[in-house]
């Protein structure tokens, strides 16, 4: 029972996988016909050029035409000529399909579709057509099998409806496809079915099934233009006037055997179908891993009782990755966009569409119940430019000299714009410290940003000397300002201001430990630095020594006194004029400003005679320095 459950499971993906294994790429109604044919240039590239046959009612003119072609694995862009035109296939905006098939060297496999309205003229059939690139580094790597498909107007001709439809299932070996919404088809006429394919024939044959009938084998090369090996089956035919044509080997019949690739299917559809299946088998199905065969397009045709209509739908545009844009169509009742990758509702006129790489819209508009007919627009996707780096030079403070240099890639040319200023430069100039967003716009109007901090640099470098340092009381000190880089200065003593010219001086007149502090700018008051010095200004020692006392008993001067601050001790010996020793006196001092009495003039009790003394000190300070003074004074008694 689990196996059981497996192999259900299996084949349910498995179909549900078929079932998208087709896109419809163009679906119409018009008075005149169709043609298409192409060539194969066979396995390994050996016919890289040939002539194309296509058949155009005289008097006709031109409705639509595509070119079809696929490439193999990697190869290099290719140019194609075509009746002395070159056409270049851009593997971004003409991609149609990718997928794979069973040989590993083939892949991956990729569609292309070309207008080339503006080359096929309603006179000319034959088409000579040479691919230009054929030569690759990997075997069957290339560009293969070009196919032209041809809509003619010719109001003499009668109604017609096609549908055609490509390939876009990995190809395994047996395909399983489901043609659905064709118009409302008159069964009483031709109903045309053909089948381009590549590398299906002699060593690749496949059965071909309508609704589980066999209408076929392929088991022969085509040989409409060319014969080499491996060139597959492509389906040549015309159709006009409710009647299908074979061109060359292709012959419209109710079969599709050895290497015709068109048929007539009305006898396997029931009347008021509007849809079939058809299925491709291999003969070794699953096919080895050597099977390169290669399925295209199944092109359509066929009368109609559906009228025309006419439709319309926006020009082809293009949008940036990561936004969204508005498609518009008209001219139809209800509306079926097939392609539904980044479509806000895929059953309305005008969905938003966001696609995240270049894609072909195609809606397909009902104007009467069963009667369609499509438009298609191509919506290109361009990549948003990249800023590589940002080379960001910080602001001086005060100079506005900012600078940011942006390095970025993409679709040249860009502009740049920051602070609501666009130019063309990378470089902006002469910015502020800030934050900043930057945007690049591309050549193709896409943005990107990135936003950034222009950092901010102070060059401004106070300094300043002092001379001197530290001192006495009372102490003057010159300033001398050696800062580089600044207009302006304040200069402030305890953070108090001072003086705001570019040097300065100040006099301290007591003791204490002062501050001071420079402040430079350059233009800015922010663009500020620093600096401070300590000026030390220390207490003097101060010592008053009289040159006369009169020891005579009025109480006024009666003794010899000195007056002294910041003393600690006194050393004192007093000397006659012989040199003998008077009077010695040791006294102590608290460091304040004191009057100390160092004699009263008696020797030994009795009164001193007048006359000249003199006098040595020996002064400690409160630091503990000592200090000598020496002199002379007078002593009078009257």
């Amino acid at each position: 029972m689990k196996i059981i459950r497996y192999i259900i499971l299996f084949l349910i993906i498995s179909c549900s996988f078929q079932s998208s294994a087709q896109k419809l790429f163009h679906q119409d109604i018009f008075y005149g016909g169709v043609t298409a044919a192409g060539f194969s240039t066979g396995i390994g590239a050996w016919w890289p050029e040939d002539t194309i046959t296509v058949q155009i009612e005289p008097g006709s003119t031109i409705r639509n035409a595509w070119m079809f072609v696929y490439s193999m694995g990697y190869p290099d862009e290719l140019s194609i000529v075509l009746d002395g035109e070159l056409v270049e296939i851009d593997t971004s905006i003409h991609l149609l399909s990718t997928f794979t098939n069973t040989n590993p060297q083939s892949n991956p496999v990729r569609i292309y579709a070309v207008d080339i309205k503006s080359i096929v003229e309603p006179t000319k059939t034959d088409y000579p057509i040479e691919i230009l690139a054929v030569g690759h580094p990997e075997i069957n790597w290339g560009w293969w099998s070009p196919v032209l498909y041809i809509e003619y107007n010719n109001s003499s001709l009668s109604k017609v409806t096609t549908s055609l439809w490509y390939n876009d299932i990995d190809l395994i070996g047996l395909e399983n496809y489901n043609f659905t919404g064709l118009n409302s088809i008159d069964f009483s006429q031709d109903v045309g079915f053909s089948l381009f394919t590549d590398r299906v024939g002699n060593f690749n044959p496949y059965d071909i099934f309508i609704n589980s009938t066999q209408i076929g084998e392929f088991n022969q090369n085509d040989s409409y233009n060319t014969s080499t090996w491996g060139v597959g089956v492509q389906g040549h035919f015309y159709y006009q006037n409710n009647t299908l044509f074979g061109l060359g080997d292709d012959v419209p019949n109710t079969t599709m055997y050895g290497s015709d690739g068109i048929a007539l299917i009305n006898s396997y559809l029931s009347s008021g179908d509007t849809g079939y299946d058809l299925k491709m088998e291999h003969h070794q199905n699953p096919s080895s891993p050597g099977n390169q065969s290669i399925n295209l397009i199944f092109p359509h045709t066929y009368t109609t009782p559906c009228d025309t209509f006419s439709t319309q739908i926006i020009a082809d545009t293009s949008v940036c990755i990561g936004d969204s844009i508005q498609l518009f169509a008209s001219g139809g009742n209800n509306y079926e966009w097939l392609n539904t990758q980044g479509v806000s509702n895929p059953n309305i006129f005008n969905p938003m569409v966001s696609p995240d790489s270049t894609q072909l819209y195609v809606v397909r508009i009902e104007n009467e119940p069963g009667c369609f007919r499509t438009e298609k627009v191509l919506v290109e996707v361009h990549e948003n430019p990249i800023i590589e780096t940002l080379d960001i030079t910080p602001e001086i403070c005060g100079e506005s000299n900012g600078e940011v240099t942006v390095v970025a890639s993409g679709k040249n040319p860009f502009s740049y714009t920051l602070g609501g200023g666009t130019q063309t430069s990378a470089t902006f100039s002469n910015l502020l410290s800030d934050n900043y967003t930057l945007i690049v716009t591309d050549d193709n109007g896409c943005t990107t940003d990135s936003s950034f901090v222009l950092p901010q640099e102070i060059g401004v470098d106070a300094s300043f000397t002092a001379n001197p340092e530290t001192g006495y009381e009372p102490l003057s000190v010159q300033f001398t300002n050696t800062t580089q880089n600044a207009t302006d200065y304040e200069w402030f003593i305890d953070n108090a201001f001072w003086d705001n010219t570019t040097h300065t001086s100040a006099y301290f007149d007591s003791a204490g430990v002062y501050d001071v502090m420079l402040y430079a700018y350059n233009n800015l008051p922010a663009c500020v630095d620093s600096f401070a010095l300590k000026i030390i200004v220390e207490d003097t020692m101060i010592v008053r020594i009289p040159n006369v006392f009169t020891p005579n008993g009025d109480f006024s001067n009666d003794n010899f006194t000195i007056d002294v601050r910041r003393a600690k001790e006194i050393k004192a010996t007093i000397l006659n004029r012989w040199g003998n020793v008077m009077h010695e006196a040791q006294e102590k001092s608290n460091g304040t400003e004191q009057t100390i009495t160092i004699w009263n003039g008696e020797a030994q009790n009795q009164p001193a005679t007048e006359g000249t003394y003199f006098y040595k000190f020996e002064i400690t300070d409160v630091k503990g320095e000592v200090y000598v003074y020496q002199g002379f004074f007078h002593l009078v008694r009257d």
